[in-house]
């Protein structure tokens, strides 16, 4: 039986880094909030961003303003992405090969469902996806393990036969506590040192190197 690979999406396998960042000034300004940071914004890729907003700025823990914020990103998120949203060089090959040899892939996000499936068609991911986990599927979101388990109960496998791949502590915190192996990627939003110490069982710094790890 092929190991399956449970993948995060933003700044793992797409770089959307500077697309989100700048939808979440345009949001914040629009409202009149503090504007983030770029790196404030990067650092909290991970976590839905219906808890980000409030990580920013406390006001935005209103409710009416939050879903006004949330719209306000979703739409300028959508107009950004076709220029700014891209897959990692070697993401397209590496997945082709994963999926050649039967295993099982699945992204687990914390973006929606729907906007994760158009920035995997937008950048030719889709067709390798067996499985696909985004925040509007579970009750409890990453760092829990309830996205994991979800992922695992689709593609038919224990924790055993899967791998996470990440780039955010929280996604290796997610692994751990569903007693998944998990391998950080320094690439995304944060930094090599950052995915041990949350427990991560080995980090890749390219993605010749994840290739290696997985693929081998």
């Amino acid at each position: 039986m092929s190991r399956a690979v449970l993948f995060d999406l933003d700044g793992t396998l797409i770089d959307s880094a500077s697309c989100v960042a700048s939808a979440f000034q345009h949001s914040f300004a629009l409202h009149g909030l503090r504007v983030p940071e770029p790196s404030e914004v990067v650092a909290l890729m991970g976590i839905p961003i219906e808890r980000s907003f409030a990580m920013i700025d406390p006001r935005a823990a209103d409710p009416g303003l939050r879903d006004r914020l949330i719209a306000t990103y979703r739409e300028q998120y959508r107009r950004l992405a076709p220029d700014c949203v891209r897959a990692f060089a070697g993401v397209q090959s590496l997945l082709h090969s994963l999926h050649k040899r039967g295993t099982p892939l699945a992204i687990v996000t914390s973006k929606k469902s729907g906007p994760a499936r158009e920035n995997c068609e937008q950048t030719d991911l889709w067709g390798f996806i067996r499985v696909l986990v985004g925040s509007d599927d579970v009750t409890n979101h990453k760092p829990h393990p309830e996205p994991a388990l979800l992922a695992m109960s689709r593609l038919e496998r224990t924790p055993p036969d899967a791998v996470v791949v990440g780039d955010a502590t929280f996604d290796i915190e997610m692994a751990r506590s569903a007693g998944i192996r998990a391998i950080g990627v320094s690439w995304g939003a944060h930094k090599a040192g950052d995915l041990k110490a949350a427990g991560a069982d080995a980090v890749a710094s390219t993605v010749d190197e994840l290739s290696s790890m997985l693929l081998d």
